[in-house]
């Protein structure tokens, strides 16, 4: 139960940064850092999202 809160957190957190990255870099730095970052942020929320996924699967088989 404390890892989800954690990776629901961390998700959360993610979302902020992405929003701050953009915000950064408009409107006009938008050089390969910025897509770098951006997609690492994405990342980051797709692993995070199939994680709770999984886990709440898991715990409702069990």
């Amino acid at each position: 139960m404390k890892s989800k809160k954690i990776a629901w957190i961390i998700l959360i957190l993610s979302g902020i940064l992405i929003i701050a990255n953009i915000w950064n870099a408009y409107p006009d730095d938008f050089d390969l850092g910025f897509f770098l970052r951006i997609i690492a942020n994405i990342l980051i929320l797709f692993s995070l999202i199939v994680s709770v996924y999984n886990k709440k699967t898991k715990d409702q088989n069990s």
